[in-house]
Order: structure tokens, then C-alpha cells, then sequence
């Protein structure tokens, strides 16, 4: 396992959800690292383990996970933060010592019941910070500052103050926290035995454009004033998060006594545990949780080391109202009986995880909350299944509408990321598929509308501009498309990422070209009684048309 913990903090807070979090009376323990700075395995420290035991001086740990304890495994990207965590199932508070497995450990942590937060100063020995003393709201800042070490030692011990506002005094708009120097901060942790220097917190109640951290020391008997100014730094607010500042590197200007900053860390999120349906993750997606999926999911396909699954019939039905017909079933003999939700997973071992197989405890960050994506950080295989594809025409992707025979036609719409088959698409080019036209009175003699953009996929040579195509694919938002939609509205709302299975449908169209060698040289309708006519009959006909080389073609209409 690579870059576990580096650089900077340890939080220990408690954070609300809005969904059901870890189970009562379990532990969380969450640990952030750095990318570009991997101190943990630069010092040669190595994996890091996790040890948890209920009480000093007992011989094995909880749940019977004795020494080292549980290599930290599960791990995901949140937010600008990459993340590790662990949970200790069963109990409402514990003991904790990080460990290398070989000898290396840090000092003794206490865990409480729900989420804890840590991270690692650049060895194995962890800051011990008390939990904040302050709630970090949703959409409200929180403002974080680690002291420089010289700081403290040549100017004592008393808390900064911290110094914020928004705009220009005297103009409309201008906001601040306080009058200078602004309240003090709060102690959230630092100075032990393995740590010299504090870490400070304090929230506002708007996002402000400058900030300046200030201490008040005394040299010679006079009072002087340090400062750290953060000035024009055009953050943003995020939910549930904080902005950390310290000393990556800078200098202090003996002229100005002030400590330029050159560096500092920003936009960070707590993560919680989310357990949730697949339905429920969808209705409401989030970035700044670690999901577990309580379905059992099915995998569908699998296509460019990207796994596509669905839950088991989540999803809300869809079926044609009384007098609406099912024209997919009616038609062409394959109505949609399959409604679930879709997700596609990345991250997953393509060994195991394949066409067929099932998952359980699927676990991990959404990466795209418009097409539903999940980074899986843990998933069991727990067992087979199968799946058959839903059959959409381009009606689908407009829904269900009236024809030009005052009948109304009912159209299931497709689900965001679900795997199926597209049949009797026209190719118009440009990457742009639609229902055939009604001109030949054959296919489309309700004149019915339906179009899609489509991603090609390197297909670009299988589609001819005014050819007729079945073939299978993945049904996203079309580019750009905001929000998250349970289901795609409208023509233009969707694209399909064509995957394969590509055939050329034996029909005939008012779209495609007929040569003069093989033109139409009769055509028949027959009822389900089998009368024969060379009219359309009311309802369902099977058309039979008889080309000039004599074949025959034949098809459903409803007209």
C-alpha cells in the first residue's frame, strides 16, 4: 500500500448527515494523506496498521483482532483529500495505536462512537488533538491554523486572534468578523510530547476575501504583534468542510515582522459513512461521503475496465396506462421488464468482477453525481446472476406520445447508465440517431418522434448515414446536461456510448435507399385473423412486402 498518511493534521469531530450514517455503537477511523509529499513511506515506515483495544492492559483486541491489528486498506479520493479508513464494529469507544507492523508505533488515541479523524506529522508518532470545540456547518467556513514553530517558541503561548472581512470598509457590502484584531481563536490540539507547536479553529459566518492570523507577544518589555496574512485569496465555500493554513515554506520579514505566506492547504472535507439503496444514493448524490450500497448488485457488463451494474428492480415501474399501448410490446414482441437503477464502477479487479457476477458491501466515492459513477474502495463477489437487456427504439428517449392516428403510445424511458439494446435507430450522421420516418407507411405509420446524440466509441465506420441499426450501449446525460435525473426527458437528453452488437435490421424505410435492381414490388397487410388486404386494417398488422428480386420483407404496424 502506498502514500497512507503524510503532511499535516488530525481531526477528531463529529460531523451530521443527512442519511443513515455507521451503525450505533461503531467506531470510524479516518485518515488523510497526501499525494505529492508521501512522508509515511519516505521515512521508511512502511503499511500502517490500526490496533483497537477496550481497555489498557487487555491480552487481545476487540472483536479478537490482535497485534499489529487491521491493515488500513479501504481508501478513496474526497474532496482534495485522499482518505483511509477503518471501522471497529460494536463499540461505542476505544483505544487506538497506529502501528507499522514491525516495531514502529505511535502513542496511545481514544476513538469515540461515530467518526474520528487523523493524520500524520512526517513519522509514525500522531498529533493527539482533541475533538474541535466547534461544529463544522454545512456551508460555513471553518479556518484552521497551524502555528509555525518558531513562532511559539520565540513569542510564547497566547492563542492567535483571527482578523476576516469581505470587500471595502465604508462600501456597501463590506462584512467582517469583528473589530481588529478580530476574536480569538480556539486550541484544537498539538503541543505533546512529539509535537511543538499548536493547532488554532474558528468559524465565520460568510466567506471572507482577506484574513489575517495575529498573535500579541512581549520583547524587551514591549508589546509587539506578529502577523500572518492571507490577502485576496479567493476561496470558495464548501459544504461541510475547512480551509487549513501553516508554513509549507516562507520567511519572516524582519523589516515588516510579518510572515509572508507562500503556501497553504484549502477546501478540505470530512467524509461520513453512508449506508443507503441504490435508489436513495441516486435521489440524492453526494461527493464528500464513503457510500456502502445495501443492494446486492448485478453486473451487466463490463467494458473498458469499468463495470456497469443495477440493483434488483429499484427503480419505480413503468407500464402503459389504460388506454396507452405498449408499443415495444405490442410491435415488436419485447416489452421492458426490467426497472432498476444503474451505476457504473471503476476500481474494480477484472478477474473477478465480470459479466454475471454479483456484489455485495459495494463500497466506495461518487467521482460523477450526473452519470452515477462510484470509485469502489471494497465490494464482495457474492454469487452469479443474469440479466436481460431492455429493447428501446429512439421513441423511448422522447417518451410517450400521440400518433397521427389520435392513439396514444406508451414508451418506458430508459434509466441513467443502464446497459440495453437500441433497435431501429437511422443513422443521420453527426453522431445523431432517429426513428425511422413514416413515409412508407411500413415502420413508423404513426408518424412517432425520437432521436439520441450517440458517443460512437470507435464504431465510427460501422454506421452508414441513412441505414437502419440495432445495437447495444450505455444510456448517459447527453454533454453538459446539469442536475441529476431519475429519469432522461426530451430529445437531445440523452447520448448512448455504442458498445457493440451492431446489425442491420431487415426492414424497409422511407430512409433508406433502394436501388433501382430491388425495388418494392408489392406489399400486403394481414390482420390476426389472417384476412389479407391491400389496406391497412385497424390494429396490429403484419406488413409483407415483396421486393423486385423476390424477396420478402415483412413487419409490425399498428396503425
Amino acid at each position: 500500500m502506498k502514500n497512507l498518511f503524510c503532511n499535516l493534521k488530525i481531526w477528531a469531530l463529529a460531523v451530521s448527515a443527512c442519511c443513515a450514517l455507521a451503525a450505533s455503537a461503531d467506531v470510524t477511523i479516518w485518515v488523510y494523506y497526501d499525494d505529492q509529499n508521501d512522508v509515511f513511506h519516505n521515512n521508511g515506515i512502511g503499511d500502517a496498521y490500526i490496533y483497537a483495544f477496550a481497555n489498557q492492559g487487555d491480552q487481545h483486541g476487540i472483536n479478537n483482532v490482535d497485534w499489529p491489528g487491521t491493515l488500513l486498506t479501504h481508501h478513496a479520493k474526497i474532496g482534495t483529500k485522499n482518505w483511509y479508513w477503518h471501522t471497529i464494529t460494536g463499540v461505542n469507544t476505544c483505544h487506538v495505536i497506529f502501528n507499522n507492523g514491525n516495531g514502529s508505533q505511535a502513542p496511545t488515541l481514544t476513538a469515540k462512537e461515530g467518526d474520528n479523524y487523523y493524520y500524520y506529522t512526517g513519522s509514525l508518532y500522531a498529533i493527539n488533538l482533541t475533538p474541535l470545540k466547534e461544529s463544522v456547518d454545512a456551508g460555513k467556513p471553518y479556518f484552521i491554523f497551524e502555528e509555525p514553530t518558531w513562532w511559539r517558541n520565540s513569542y510564547g503561548d497566547a492563542d492567535p486572534k483571527f482578523y476576516a472581512w469581505k470587500g471595502n470598509e465604508g462600501q456597501s457590502g463590506f462584512q467582517k468578523n469583528d473589530d481588529w484584531p478580530g476574536p480569538k481563536m480556539v486550541w484544537i490540539g498539538g503541543k505533546n510530547s512529539t509535537v511543538n507547536h499548536n493547532v488554532y479553529g474558528i468559524s465565520t459566518d460568510f466567506m471572507p476575501d482577506n484574513m489575517i492570523f495575529t498573535r500579541t507577544y512581549y520583547e524587551n518589555n514591549q508589546q509587539k504583534r506578529q502577523e500572518f496574512n492571507v490577502l485576496n485569496s479567493g476561496l470558495s465555500v464548501v459544504n461541510r468542510g475547512y480551509y487549513e493554513f501553516g508554513v509549507i515554506s516562507g520567511n519572516k520579514d524582519e523589516n515588516d515582522g510579518n510572515l509572508h505566506v507562500y503556501n497553504y492547504y484549502t477546501d478540505v472535507i470530512f467524509p461520513t459513512m453512508v449506508t443507503a439503496t441504490l435508489a436513495q444514493i441516486e435521489a440524492n448524490p453526494r461527493t464528500d461521503v464513503v457510500y456502502t450500497i445495501s443492494d446486492e448488485l448485478t453486473v451487466a457488463n463490463r467494458i473498458a475496465g469499468i463495470a456497469y451494474a443495477k440493483d434488483d428492480n429499484g427503480a419505480a415501474t413503468q407500464a402503459a396506462g389504460s388506454v396507452e399501448i405498449d408499443y415495444n410490446d405490442v410491435v415488436f414482441n419485447y416489452g421492458n421488464t426490467d426497472h432498476s437503477n444503474w451505476i457504473a464502477l471503476t476500481g474494480t479487479d477484472a478477474t473477478s468482477v465480470e459479466e454475471g457476477v454479483k456484489l455485495s458491501g459495494v463500497q466506495g466515492v461518487l467521482t460523477d453525481v450526473n452519470n452515477f459513477t462510484l470509485a469502489v474502495a471494497d465490494a464482495t463477489v457474492s454469487g452469479t446472476g443474469t440479466y436481460s437487456k431492455n429493447n428501446y427504439t429512439p421513441c423511448n428517449f422522447t417518451g410517450t406520445q400521440t400518433g397521427n392516428n389520435g392513439k396514444t403510445y406508451f414508451f418506458a424511458k430508459p434509466q441513467v447508465m443502464e446497459f440495453a439494446r437500441i433497435n431501429y435507430a437511422v443513422y443521420k450522421g453527426n453522431g445523431t440517431f432517429e426513428i425511422p420516418t413514416s413515409s412508407t407507411g411500413i415502420v413508423n405509420g404513426a408518424n412517432l418522434h425520437g432521436s439520441f446524440t450517440a458517443d460512437l466509441n470507435d464504431n465510427d465506420l460501422s454506421f452508414t448515414q441513412g441505414h437502419t441499426y440495432n445495437f447495444d450501449g450505455i444510456i448517459k446525460t447527453a454533454a453538459g446536461e446539469s442536475g441529476a435525473p431519475r429519469r432522461l426527458v426530451g430529445n437531445g437528453g440523452y447520448t448512448v456510448m455504442v458498445t457493440g452488437g451492431i446489425e442491420e435490421p431487415n426492414i424497409v424505410t422511407g430512409v433508406t435507399h433502394v436501388t433501382a435492381a430491388t425495388q418494392v414490388a408489392g406489399v400486403k397487410y394481414v390482420d390476426m385473423a389472417g384476412h389479407v388486404s391491400d389496406r391497412p386494417f385497424t390494429g396490429l398488422n403484419v406488413v409483407v412486402t415483396t421486393m423486385t428480386d423476390g424477396s420478402v420483407h415483412t413487419v409490425k404496424v399498428m396503425k
